[in-house]
């Protein structure tokens, strides 16, 4: 709700003064309604993920990980982070779930340790079949780590220890 207040304020702000206002200023409001719409939109990716997994039907869907896996760590790779995948890329690994959906769950985990570990975090995906034949898919990170009085919360919908700077518990 903040942002859209702020975003009015900037909009009625260079509709009042915008012929008065150097280019400098002009840029400034600029970036910061599109930094704010870059963030609502990412908002709302999240909020429509968290909706679609409410309702998902997971035996109607299924994908094999790698794929979405290796898309996602490509994606963060080509940003500069720091990550590898280890694995067989050959070994199909199937879950019930949606590609786009495990796609967006291994982005997640691969942004909130960029966010939380800074952009020298150096990561590392696995994916794998355990002893008993389940799936394993692992997001390590050298980062701090999280809080002992924090564990237990971090997958809670809307817990953030973030909320000071925009954080909104949907990420995880």
């Amino acid at each position: 709700n903040l942002i859209f207040v702020l975003q009015h304020a900037i909009v009625e702000l260079m509709r009042d003064h915008f012929d008065t206002m150097s280019t400098e200023e002009k840029q400034r409001f600029l970036k910061l309604l599109s930094n704010d719409t870059t963030r609502m939109q990412k908002l709302v990716e999240r909020l429509l993920l968290l909706a679609k997994a409410d309702v998902a039907q997971p035996a109607l869907e299924s994908c094999d990980v790698l794929p979405p896996t290796l898309r996602a760590v490509t994606r963060y790779k080509d940003q500069g982070m720091n990550v590898a995948f280890v694995g067989d890329p050959k070994v199909e690994l199937r879950l019930n779930m949606a590609d786009e959906t495990f796609e967006s769950l291994v982005a997640n985990l691969l942004e909130n340790a960029k966010q939380h570990a800074g952009a020298k975090v150096r990561v590392e995906v696995r994916a794998f079949r355990d002893d008993e034949g389940r799936v394993i898919v692992e997001v390590k990170d050298d980062g701090p780590g999280i809080s002992p009085a924090n564990q237990a919360k971090v997958f809670d919908p809307f817990f953030t220890t973030a909320r000071e700077s925009g954080g909104t518990g949907l990420g995880l």
